[in-house]
């Protein structure tokens, strides 16, 4: 999910690992928060998840961002997330009789597009500005807003703000210094990783309600709750900092070289987000997925790896790049695919 102009053969296996083991903690995110009133461990699996899988994927957007094309792309995310609001208000219809659409804004899957659209067109306008100072207002904008209950879904305007920083910190760092710095200090720097994943693990499975609190500021959609709203700015803070160290440990810890299968899939993560939700509510409704997870423990573990081959299956057939396929071909005349990366 990354901008940029280039033809497919052109991508760096690194960062298709991360897009690929990102978008698939993505759908095991939203299939655990389908059932999380009924588990901890879901609650555990959601927020150490949720910590760092979307703000990763829009880091990796603005590592690859390019001035060019910017009004071609800005038109593909916006006609992307229309498309994704229209396909899911047909399965709500389907499914329950009832048609959901939000023109202006919604809780839904397709704020990641129009996100990237909006953020197009702010790195345009903004390109002459110290791309440092700008981070440093964003972070402290994002302090604050939380406090603002009338921002919110409404045009993706708390998402917008929130997420900001990790694009434009995407931006500021090149891949060049990323691989430097992970090869010069890798033996320093795998240790550590792996401290920060298993502690936040640790803390997210077993000091639950601890870290639980924060899960409404990992979304990125709400205002401060009562639990946190005394020290509001502080504890954006506090997420914004296990955000980043558990996403650079995430970044370290997944292989550099290409994975025979997986790192193939990873050109293809936006098919998993446009067709996984409305899929999953399409086998909830006509085969009751959900009860797997209220059934043995053989029956919760198919229920978890049903989202891992639903992200392989989206990525693996062509059928499943359709219609973002013939969106792209219309927003772009050259007919040159969607997000710049480097050979292999």
């Amino acid at each position: 999910m990354e901008d940029g102009i280039t033809r497919e053969k052109y991508r760096v296996a690194h960062w298709d690992n991360i897009k690929f083991t990102m978008i698939t903690l993505m759908v095991i995110g939203h299939f655990t928060d389908s059932v999380i009133q009924y588990s901890d461990v879901c609650k555990s699996i959601f927020i150490f998840i949720y910590a760092y899988h979307m703000p990763v994927l829009l880091f990796i957007s603005g590592l690859f961002y390019k001035r060019t094309k910017y009004v071609e792309k800005t038109l593909y995310y916006i006609s992307g997330g229309f498309a994704i609001k229209i396909f899911l208000s047909i399965i709500w219809r389907i499914t329950s009789s009832t048609t959901s659409f939000f023109l202006l804004g919604d809780s839904e899957l397709p704020w990641f597009f129009f996100v990237l659209a909006i953020y197009q067109i702010l790195m345009y306008l903004l390109r002459d500005v110290n791309k440092r100072y700008l981070f440093v207002a964003t972070v402290i904008l994002a302090c604050f807003v939380g406090y603002d209950e009338s921002i919110g879904d409404f045009l993706y305007l708390s998402r917008i703000i929130v997420f900001f920083p990790f694009y434009l910190l995407g931006n500021i760092i090149t891949q060049e210094k990323v691989n430097q710095t992970i090869k010069r200090f890798y033996r320093i720097l795998l240790p550590c990783a792996v401290l920060i994943i298993v502690s936040w693990f640790y803390l997210s499975f077993f000091k639950l309600d601890t870290v639980y609190i924060f899960r409404h500021l990992f979304t990125g959609r709400n205002p401060f709750s009562d639990d946190v709203i005394k020290y509001g700015p502080l504890a954006r803070l506090l997420c914004y900092f296990i955000t980043f160290i558990t996403g650079a440990s995430v970044i370290v810890l997944i292989p550099q070289k290409r994975i025979p299968f997986i790192t193939a899939l990873g050109a293809h993560t936006e098919n998993v987000y446009f067709w996984h939700w409305g899929i999953y509510v399409l086998m909830h409704r006509f085969f009751h997925i959900n009860n797997l997870f209220m059934g043995s423990f053989a029956e919760k573990v198919c229920f978890m790896i049903i989202p891992i081959l639903m992200s392989i299956v989206l990525c693996y057939l062509d059928i499943f790049r359709y219609p973002l396929h013939i969106i792209r071909k219309m927003c772009f005349k050259d007919n040159q695919e969607l997000f710049v990366t480097d050979k292999h």
